[in-house]
């Protein structure tokens, strides 16, 4: 069993370092949508962590409240993945 999983290892840390990357890169885009770096648009981008990070914004009924929605989405072992992380921000003008 031990021998087993150390075979497997490499591909075990792929995904968990491909895993973090894309909560990391989600992470890093809502903050800067909190900061105002990024508009409140939709849209899809690639980053530097070789994910593609899809964004979506609805406004709320509360004025100047958006809904965010990030999903990460990236390819690891042949095998695509989306991490999906939705919240609210508060920010003036859109």
């Amino acid at each position: 069993m031990v021998v087993g999983l150390l075979l497997h290892e490499p591909a075990i840390v792929e995904r968990l370092e491909a895993r973090q990357a894309a909560w990391d890169t989600l992470e890093d885009t809502l903050e800067a949508i909190r900061g105002g770096d990024l508009p409140l648009s939709a849209g899809s981008f690639p980053t530097a962590r070789g994910a593609v990070v899809h964004l979506h914004v609805e406004p709320t009924p509360v004025p100047e409240l958006w809904l965010i929605s990030l999903e990460a989405e990236y390819r690891v072992q042949g095998r695509t993945f989306r991490p999906r992380l939705e919240t609210r921000v508060w920010r003036s003008g859109g």
